[in-house]
Formats: C-alpha cells, structure tokens, sequence
C-alpha cells in the first residue's frame, strides 16, 4: 500500500477537492495517510491544551485535530524532546537534516523554518513514497522538488498526485 505524508497545511479547515479526494483514498484502505504535525503531535499526546493556543489558532486547531486523529502519527517510542520549542522529532542524523535544510532554505538564502524541515526529515525517516504539500515555494519551486527527489524523497501537490493517480 502506498503511504503518503501530508504536510502541516494540507489539514487546512478549506475545501480542497484533490485532498477530498486523497482523503477518500484513505477511507477506500487505497493509500494510508501520515502526518507529523508537531501542534497536532502535542495536543494528541495530552501534553497541551486547544485552549493554551493563542485564541486565534484554537478554532482551525479544533478542527485540524479532529481530522488528524483519523491519520497514524510518528510512533511515540521514535521521538524525543529537543531544544527547539519543544516539539517532538525522531533520533536523527543531523547530517541528513542539514542536508534537508540546505535544499530548502540555504541554497536559497532564506530564513530555516525548522519544522518544514523536520515534516520532510520525518518523511524521508519513514520511507514513506509520498510527500504531499501545498507549500510549493518551501518544497517545490526553484529546483527543491528535484534536488528532494535525487535523495530518494517524492514531492508533490495534492493535485499532482490526484492527477497521477488516475
């Protein structure tokens, strides 16, 4: 069976037909969904609260974490708590998290966001076949897409993967 992992923003509160359509795929047992969604993570694991999230993020979150309780997550056992703002990550090599970081942000000079590379870090860990983002500009555009696919790791939109799944 296929495994895909959907990015942080592809549990948006939108309606977006090609992830409609990724979701029924889950519900078909077609493809399984993962995610690793470090907010998301938390809440699920008990350690925060919807209601310790600044107001305005408590409603999408709301609904974020109704639809991610469908989805499996990272396993527990393979994660542990960093310095960075406290979110939970597998053991790594920070060697490949470099090197994800360097695709993503350095080549292009631009600020890291650290948990657009931990969702990919995550990906890559879990041999799963398929990242799906709407993210474009962090994981597609300016070559990122093929320097992420010739270390094995397949980006795509989720209209993308609709369109090559039929």
């Amino acid at each position: 069976m296929m495994i895909v992992t959907l990015d942080t923003n592809c549990f948006n509160i939108r309606e977006n037909t090609a992830l409609d359509k990724i979701f029924e795929l889950q519900e078909q047992d077609e493809i399984e969904i993962v995610f690793a969604d470090a907010a998301t993570y938390e809440i699920l694991m008990g350690k925060i609260k919807i209601e310790d999230l600044p107001e305005r993020k408590q409603e999408s979150a709301s609904i974020r974490l109704e639809k991610a309780k469908q989805f499996r997550k990272i396993p527990r056992w393979q994660t542990f708590k960093s310095h960075f703002m406290g979110f939970p990550m597998r053991f790594f090599t920070q060697r490949l998290f470099d090197q994800l970081a360097d695709i993503l942000f350095r080549d292009h000079n631009e600020e890291i966001d650290e948990m657009d590379v931990r969702q990919i870090y995550a990906h890559k860990c879990e041999n799963n076949d398929v990242f799906i983002t709407n993210n474009t500009h962090h994981f597609i555009n300016n070559g990122r897409r093929e320097k992420l696919g010739k270390i094995g790791i397949k980006v795509q939109t989720p209209e993308e993967f609709i369109d090559e799944w039929h």
